[in-house]
């Protein structure tokens, strides 16, 4: 599980710095294309994505990751449409965990040897998806 960790502080530590992080790997799509970006996520991009892919996927076990804005009011459904999109995906989840103060919720999925690490962070008033994986 220090794999979470690690990427999990990575992950909300860029997010306090000023700016978006990521662009999606695929655009238009989430989770390096398992599906279509729904209207109410937006990819975040700027030019941190280059140091934020250095230090939390280059190297590691994990070879990609993107971050997006959930659109204010829709959280409950994007919810409802990664929960599909891993079942959908045939991906297993293997590991939850909560941050102490609860601002971030780092979830792990399995299939097969394909392994994908959401996030869900609160940050300002603003609600974030990071997805990150190994395939």
């Amino acid at each position: 599980m220090n794999l979470y960790r690690t990427v999990s502080l990575l992950i909300a530590l860029l997010l306090l710095a000023p700016g978006a992080l990521a662009c999606s790997v695929k655009s238009g799509f989430i989770a390096k294309g398992l599906a279509k970006t729904p209207a109410y996520l937006t990819p975040i991009c700027d030019d941190l994505y280059t140091s934020w892919k250095a230090e939390a996927v280059d190297g590691q076990t994990l070879q990609w990751g993107e971050v997006f804005l959930v659109r204010a009011g829709a959280g409950e459904q994007a919810g409802e449409f990664v929960d599909h999109l891993m079942t959908e995906n045939r991906f297993e989840s293997v590991h939850h965990e909560e941050s102490p103060d609860g601002t971030v919720q780092t979830f792990g999925f399995r299939s097969g040897t394909r392994l994908l690490i959401m996030q869900v962070v609160g940050l300002e008033g603003n609600l974030y998806f990071t997805f990150a994986g190994n395939y």
